[in-house]
């Protein structure tokens, strides 16, 4: 893909976006309706396709500036830390079919290793007395999507488009092999600026998918959704929804969406630029 035909490169500004532009959410959880969605090439453009609602909505958002982004979600971050420690069982253990135990996050990236180019591969690990070591692909000239945004600022709805279904895409590979990857944001999010690929790293607090609710969280606190602030507990599917509404308003705004539990738990949606209206009726 060369890159006068990357979205990342030139920004159609002010281009009206139609309906089947932008993804659509509905009942069926992160499964494509038809074909599979397709990731644009060289010349081409991003192909409609849905992805489900969860229980919580799409995820609403709103307000604050670009430079300010890291040092929010840091600021979030060490509040988790002191609010919530994570088991021992989910940083760590995973047993396999021939009673050999692993790392859990291992056990995950094993999972979804094949099938998606959208997901880093793991190439090996190793055991140490006191720690693991992960071996992984390392794609040539990329930055992480959070990097990306501080250089450039708040991305057009092209460029959001065209990364946007390649999450979409990774989520969906995820979902189909029994993983929840849980901190989905753009801290872990790899973007080649040249040709406009993206991958999704870091599984470590990740699980594997299961039917009932969670009863502890793990990820970034200000992905989180308002069920689990709320209540206590939370759906693997819907959190992840609601979470990909978060990092979709990060991407056009170049702010994360709440500033606190209350603006969580509240959900109301503010821009602080002008939108189409399919991407603010995705959003609210």
């Amino acid at each position: 893909m060369g890159s006068v035909d990357n979205p990342l490169s030139t920004c159609l500004v002010g281009v009206p976006l139609v309906a089947d532009d932008w993804p659509v959410y509905n009942s069926d959880l992160l499964r494509t309706t038809g074909a599979a969605p397709s990731i644009p090439r060289a010349g081409g453009s991003a192909s409609a396709w849905e992805a489900a609602a969860g229980g919580t909505g799409a995820s609403r958002a709103g307000r604050s500036a670009a430079p300010g982004l890291q040092q929010q979600q840091q600021q979030q971050q060490q509040q988790q830390q002191q609010q919530q420690h994570l088991p021992q069982a989910l940083i760590f253990s995973s047993s396999q079919p021939d009673g050999t135990r692993v790392p859990l996050e291992v056990a995950l990236m094993e999972k979804v290793g094949s099938g998606c180019h959208n997901i880093i591969q793991l190439l090996d690990w190793f055991e140490l007395p006191d720690s693991f070591v992960l071996v992984l692909e390392r794609p040539q000239a990329s930055q992480d999507l959070l990097q990306f945004l501080q250089e450039q600022g708040c991305l057009c709805e092209e460029q959001a488009r065209w990364l946007f279904c390649q999450v979409l895409e990774a989520v969906r590979h995820c979902t189909a092999c029994g993983v929840l990857h849980r901190d989905i944001k753009p801290e872990n999010l790899l973007v080649d600026p040249e040709s406009g690929d993206l991958k999704l790293i870091d599984f470590g607090c990740g699980t594997f998918l299961q039917e009932r609710a969670f009863s502890g969280f793990a990820g970034t606190h200000a992905y989180s959704p308002p069920e689990w602030i709320w209540l206590g507990y939370y759906h693997g599917h819907a959190a992840t929804i609601w979470s990909l509404g978060v990092l979709l308003y990060v991407m056009v705004c170049s702010s994360l969406p709440f500033q606190d539990d209350p603006d969580i738990v509240l959900g109301k949606v503010f821009f602080q630029r002008q939108v189409t209206k399919v991407l603010h009726d995705l959003l609210a």
